[in-house]
């Protein structure tokens, strides 16, 4: 039995020098299948980028949720303040999925904010979890936790395994198999 490993080129971090139009090209010709992207495209220029998924033979694996404002907050999951905002972000990014088959989300869950405690921060982000849970259907992306490193992120809400897997726990539902987590070195 042979194993065969697959690997998708993130669009925004592989190509940064490249106008977005001319990504999934460079992708196709560097041998990717599968790619990823930060944020869900609107509009015509989510059109462009379907078209080009098509002509190049790629297939997206991967979106993001919005990562939010201020910039380096990656992400609002977790943030009381934004539920509304994330929610309509949330609709967004999985009418995005949908249209072109992406196998995941990844929800970004963002950072610690000052003011606001860690347990309501993460009450928040299981409450906007479920409330995502609920808008899913069977064959829609599964919905992704991805701890972060200090180094990368300042003071991330979910930085290592264990705190994606608490949360998964903490959501107690049977759609628990339709979040997982995401490790990257």
């Amino acid at each position: 039995d042979a194993v065969t490993m697959r690997f998708s080129a993130h669009l925004n971090t592989l190509y940064p020098a490249l106008p977005e139009p001319a990504r999934p090209a460079a992708a196709a010709a560097d041998g990717f299948q599968f790619v990823e992207i930060w944020d869900a495209p609107s509009g015509d220029a989510a059109t462009a980028f379907l078209d080009a998924l098509g002509q190049h033979g790629l297939r997206l694996i991967s979106v993001n949720t919005p990562a939010g404002s201020p910039k380096g907050a990656f992400g609002s999951l977790g943030d009381p303040a934004a539920v509304e905002r994330w929610r309509e972000h949330f609709a967004d990014t999985l009418r995005f999925a949908r249209r072109v088959g992406a196998r995941s989300v990844n929800v970004l869950a963002g950072g610690r904010l000052p003011g606001v405690s860690r347990p309501r921060q993460r009450e928040c982000l299981i409450a906007n979890l479920s409330w995502a849970l609920d808008r899913l259907e069977p064959a829609d992306p599964v919905l992704l936790l991805e701890p972060l490193n200090a180094g990368d992120r300042p003071s991330p809400l979910i930085q290592r395994l264990a705190d994606a897997v608490s949360v998964i726990t903490d959501l107690g539902r049977s759609e628990e198999r339709r979040v997982g987590k995401e490790c990257r070195s």
